[in-house]
């Protein structure tokens, strides 16, 4: 059994009774999972793009962090992640167009200075 939802702007959202007691429900135009049975399935991820990368950025990061936290001391591993405040400012203005005012700039480069401090007398 399926339904089939319509968007305003005339796509198609489908969710999908499973053969064994499932249900398949799709959040988004397009999936990219690729079921057979579902037609949603078949036509691949159209929108979210965005989605996909950060979900990716996410699951590297995970890794990239369990590496440094597993060779390297904690006095210099915090200090590296501080940087990440830094750099989701940056990627927020630059790749998400998004208005980063002055005290969100301030914000970031006092924790990462903080951290750095805090670290240094450990």
């Amino acid at each position: 059994m399926r339904l089939l939802i319509g968007l305003a702007d005339g796509q198609t959202v489908e969710s999908v009774l499973l053969p064994r007691d499932g249900l398949c429900v799709s959040t988004q135009v397009g999936c990219a999972v690729g079921c057979v049975f579902c037609m949603t399935g078949r036509s691949g991820l159209l929108r979210q793009p965005w989605l996909v990368a950060g979900l990716l950025t996410y699951v590297i990061e995970t890794f990239v962090w369990l590496r440094i936290l597993s060779e390297a001391d904690l006095s210099l591993a915090f200090p590296i992640a501080s940087v990440n405040f830094l750099g989701i400012v940056l990627a927020s203005r630059i790749l998400l167009k998004e208005q980063v005012h002055r005290w969100q700039w301030v914000g970031a480069v006092l924790v990462t200075i903080g951290v750095a401090i805090v670290a240094g007398t450990a």
